[in-house]
């Protein structure tokens, strides 16, 4: 569906006896700002795009897609390929990236998503929205709900999973994240091709290494088994 004016739009169903309606509000997206300079991470992006060119199947693979967290390489989960030892899953995040870079990413002619067609697409984003580019609670959700509706519109048949943003050490934003994780977990309840995984409470800053970043055991003791909750099926290699 394509939106031909900006507006908000009233739309009305009925099926039989039953009626309702809702707000459908179109708009514009200014590409314009230094949120959507994506050049530090094309080299990461093109290199997880071999990775994925190398050793995905597309209708069988389980990939991680986002931020640090599930950067296998860098800061994140470091431990990431013995949890998942056996299996069919890739650890493709990118450090410091967020919604904008990969909203990028999956409009880009040729770049890490396109032609990816996986099992599963496992996702954290969304901390570098908030406490990098500064962007407030509404604007955060917003730039969630875009993304993973394209990201579902270029992969339809993929099963979409993901994480709630993790509360840092610095509190600063801790307000922002939960109204995030709060609006999120309520627009996924009743779509079908996504599944709001939410940890929130099950972190506290004694289970990060830096204030920032989970420990290698709380990926272990925490992601993994409340992705297995969420019935996110890995298949083995």
């Amino acid at each position: 569906m394509k939106a031909l004016a900006e507006g908000t739009f009233e739309v009305k169903v009925t099926s039989g006896s039953d009626t309702t309606s809702f707000s459908v509000i179109c708009s514009n997206v200014d590409k314009n700002g230094t949120e959507w300079n994506n050049s530090d991470y094309l080299a990461d992006a093109n290199n997880l795009k071999g990775e994925y060119s190398a050793n995905g199947t597309d209708g069988k693979t389980t990939v991680f897609i986002g931020d640090s967290f599930f950067d296998v390489a860098d800061w994140g989960w470091q431990n990431f390929y013995s949890d998942y030892a056996g299996k069919d899953a890739l650890g493709l995040g990118i450090s410091s990236s967020t919604t904008f870079d990969w909203e990028s990413f999956l409009l880009a002619g040729d770049t890490i998503l396109s032609g990816m067609q996986p099992k599963n697409v496992v996702v954290n984003i969304g901390t570098n929205n908030i406490y990098d580019d500064n962007r407030a609670a509404p604007e955060t959700v917003r730039d969630l709900q875009r993304l993973f509706t394209l990201l579902h519109d270029r992969m339809p048949d993929a099963n979409i999973y993901y994480f709630s943003i993790a509360q840092r050490a610095d509190t600063k934003y801790a307000a922002q994240v939960s109204a995030v994780n709060d609006a999120m977990e309520q627009w996924c309840e009743y779509k079908d091709w996504i599944t709001f995984v939410n940890v929130e409470d099950q972190i506290s800053a004694s289970d990060l290494k830096d204030g920032v970043h989970p420990k290698n055991e709380t990926y272990t003791n925490v992601y993994v088994p409340a992705l297995e909750a969420a019935e996110c099926k890995i298949e083995e290699k």
